[in-house]
């Protein structure tokens, strides 16, 4: 007999937790809609410049007294791109390098150059 009354009870609570958590969410949620109605567009202010970046996927608005934003990935692409120019360089001048020597060692019958 007490064990029925306690599960009654128990059954009770747990109903009246989920509609409780029911109410309450609901609530919550007309609240959060009504606050998202009521926002309006950002103001930028007067003389401010955006920012963008898609493949990043970040966008700001920053006084045009900061100056420009460096774009950093450009700026390490173009630098790759002299640091492979110059490799290339350098290698033409090792083999130019090298091949001078060897007429040197020809030349003067010389074994080994250091």
């Amino acid at each position: 007999m007490k064990k029925q009354f306690f599960c009654k009870i128990w059954i009770i609570i747990i109903v009246a937790i989920f509609l409780a958590g029911g109410i309450l969410g609901g609530w919550y949620w007309k609240v959060l809609k009504k606050e998202r109605e009521g926002m309006k567009e950002m103001e930028i202010p007067i003389g401010w410049k955006s920012y963008k970046n898609e493949e990043v996927g970040i966008s700001f608005y920053y006084p045009s007294t900061w100056g420009e934003v460096i774009d950093f990935m450009e700026n390490y692409a173009n630098s790759w791109k002299e640091m492979e120019k110059n490799e290339k360089e350098l290698k033409i001048w090792r083999e130019q390098i090298l091949s001078l020597l060897e007429k040197l060692k020809k030349e003067r019958n010389i074994s080994c150059i250091l």
